[in-house]
């Protein structure tokens, strides 16, 4: 964590639901002017939202916001990139790349 207390900038989208509060509007605003996956958890009923680039998931169960951890994601990305090279015929390649990244 690097900051807390801090002021963020709120969602201007109407299309919103009217029900969410400051922390929800917040957490979609930070997603549409950066490219971070925000967490959002309703201090009222403990569900958990997931914004991304303006979008907002809500009512998640914890074992889903694993797949929205960058690690996932770069595992994904991993899989895709190696699949396709596999049919062109470079895997040496992308097992060299894959150890460099670590």
């Amino acid at each position: 964590m690097t900051a807390a207390g801090c002021v963020l900038p709120l969602s201007e989208n109407n299309h919103l639901s009217a029900d969410l509060g400051t922390r929800h509007r917040a957490g979609v605003g930070v997603s549409e002017l950066t490219d971070a996956v925000v967490v959002i958890v309703s201090e009222e009923t403990g569900t958990i939202s997931v914004a991304v680039g303006g979008m907002l998931k809500r009512h998640l169960a914890p074992r889903r916001c694993s797949a929205c951890s960058p690690m996932s994601w770069r595992r994904r990305r991993r899989r895709e990139r190696r699949r396709s090279l596999c049919r062109t015929g470079s895997r040496e390649r992308v097992e060299k790349d894959e150890r460099h990244e670590k």
